[in-house]
């Protein structure tokens, strides 16, 4: 029998942006222990650690998590903003070397190309963009960063 079947996980689809709301709703409902295994990378001179590209739901999590453990690794980039926490926030510190994940770029449309020529004409010196994941923001990325080389 597995986890689930004996209630020992549960999955709840959720959108990533509300995982951090729905993480707190539902121990209004059903208590249990909260915990997170994350990377982060190597501590700064003041001993703090970057979220790096995890800007999704990792930080709600952590504020509420009874436990937390970060996978140390220095591939991880360093990022500003609300990414940063004290190692004292850790319950654990593993430290990696492992390549960061990188899904698999789906191969694109001629669809696709053109929506992306047509985004990257339309970027201006200083701009900032946000990109998914997918054919047509794996398209965008490549579109952009082939111009310049």
């Amino acid at each position: 029998m597995g986890q689930h079947a004996e209630g020992v996980s549960v999955y709840i689809p959720v959108q990533s942006s509300s995982v951090g709301h729905v993480a707190k709703k539902r121990q209004e409902i059903d208590k249990r222990r909260v915990g997170i295994i994350t990377q982060v990378t190597p501590p700064d001179e003041h001993g703090y650690v970057s979220l790096g590209l995890d800007m999704f739901y990792t930080s709600d999590i952590i504020d509420q998590a009874n436990w937390v453990i970060g996978e140390v690794n220095p591939k991880m980039p360093r990022t500003y903003g609300n990414t940063n926490y004290h190692i004292s926030r850790f319950d654990k510190l593993v430290e990696t070397d492992e390549p960061l994940f990188a899904p698999p770029m789906p191969e694109p449309s001629e669809v696709h190309k053109k929506i992306a020529e047509n985004v990257v004409s339309l970027i201006r010196d200083r701009d900032c963009l946000q990109v998914g994941i997918g054919a047509v923001p794996a398209q965008i990325s490549k579109t952009y960063c082939g111009q310049w080389s």
